[in-house]
């Protein structure tokens, strides 16, 4: 059996895949369209980057989801459409708007 890892070691790890499965999720998310399996993909990412970020990440890292829950997402919606719209930088605005336009609204 192989020797146990270095505890950096595995926050390395940790850190690595939480950025990989979130930048993925949130490729696919940006996606106009998706498959059955596309969505599927999506959401197991989300919930991998999530798992991995609750072992090295801050409490940004860490926010609620929304899920199902439709208050939650009244709120979280208008709040990022607000701060959205307080861009003032070109680039990030248009990767802001590309990337809301796929947020479902309320």
């Amino acid at each position: 059996m192989a020797d146990t890892p270095a505890a950096e070691e595995i926050r390395k790890w940790n850190k690595w895949f939480a950025a990989e499965c979130n930048n993925r999720a949130w490729r696919l998310a940006e996606q106009p369209s998706r498959t059955p399996a596309g969505d599927q993909e999506m959401v197991h990412c989300a919930h991998a980057a999530a798992l991995h970020w609750s072992k090295v990440g801050t409490a940004l890292h860490q926010a609620p989801a929304a899920n199902d829950e439709r208050s939650l997402h009244n709120t979280h919606y208008a709040r990022a459409k607000v701060l959205g719209a307080a861009l003032t930088d070109d680039e990030e605005r248009a990767i802001f708007e590309a990337t809301f336009r796929t947020v479902p609204a309320p």
